[in-house]
């Protein structure tokens, strides 16, 4: 598969202009909804499951998710809040988790929608030894113009040794101690987002910014990421993404998933609003491996 993305330069222009210039995906008006059915949630939860291929940012193996968006009161309000829980299976039998609570609430005429969101995360290695935990924090502004989200991340368990190597066999008792570790990286990320195409059918969505990730030594990540989301029938998804940065240099990725709406009041509820779309951040803590010396001389 990795052969294939040597050719992603000349292919997805093609892939791009198919689909903009598709009639499935011609402009269409939005139909007028009134402000209480504009602002709250199109529907009580949404279950996903999806899967990406292959390496990303901190990780070298593709993996499968089960995510539940619960909103837990559909009733007129100026402010909703949200429960985002996630499973990860990697192709290489590592697991991740995310555990979110958040709020999103509109201003402005109800026009942009502005997000606060918390996040617990979590990670083992392929032994299942090594366990790393995170917090994340969020905030989004949503609007039918323009997206914007930032999002930051702070590990709780910063490192764990994968091998010491102890050189002690040195006249005078000198020594050097080789640790093989790997580390969770603290980061940052930033996106600007909005809908390139849409109709009653599908949707094209883009979005674009930059990300850093950094340790305790001279190893860090700075660079952008760029990904193009096609969405059918609200509820079949096909994303391509691409990653660059100093650190794990150039990454691309293909994700297909399914999304189930449940608890929807009514008939015209079922389209998912600006609202209760997906919340979008880093979900796998970033992890680099290199050595570390400690000598007496």
């Amino acid at each position: 598969m990795r052969d294939y993305f040597q050719y992603w330069p000349t292919i997805h222009p093609l892939l791009v202009g198919f689909f903009l210039t598709n009639p499935l995906f011609s402009e269409i008006p939005d139909p007028q909804t009134s402000v209480n059915e504009k602002l709250a949630p199109s529907c009580r939860s949404y279950l996903t499951g999806r899967h990406i291929e292959h390496e990303g940012v901190g990780y070298d193996e593709g993996y499968s998710t089960v995510e539940a968006l619960v909103f837990p009161t559909l009733a007129p309000s100026r402010v909703f809040p949200f429960i985002d829980l996630r499973l990860h299976r990697f192709d290489n039998n590592e697991y991740a988790a995310n555990a979110g609570f958040g709020l999103r609430g509109g201003t402005f005429n109800d026009k942009v929608i502005l997000g606060l969101n918390t996040y617990f995360d979590y990670r083992s290695d392929h032994f299942h030894r090594f366990h790393f935990t995170q917090i994340g924090l969020g905030f989004e502004a949503l609007s039918d113009i323009l997206d914007f989200r930032v999002n930051g991340y702070f590990p709780l368990k910063r490192e764990e040794t994968i091998r010491r190597c102890v050189f002690d066999q040195y006249i005078g008792g000198f020594f050097m101690i080789r640790r093989r570790v790997e580390v969770a990286l603290t980061g940052v990320n930033a996106e600007f987002g909005k809908i390139l195409k849409k109709s009653h059918a599908a949707s094209v969505y883009g979005a674009i910014g930059p990300y850093y990730y950094g340790g305790d030594v001279c190893r860090h990540a700075f660079g952008g990421k760029f990904r193009l989301r096609f969405l059918f029938s609200d509820f079949f998804f096909i994303d391509g993404i691409v990653t660059h940065d100093s650190l794990y240099k150039t990454r691309a990725q293909g994700q297909m998933g399914f999304t189930f709406s449940l608890g929807c009041p009514g008939k015209n509820q079922s389209k998912r609003n600006l609202l209760s779309q997906p919340i979008e951040r880093n979900e796998i803590i970033v992890l680099d491996k290199y050595c570390k010396w400690r000598t007496n001389f």
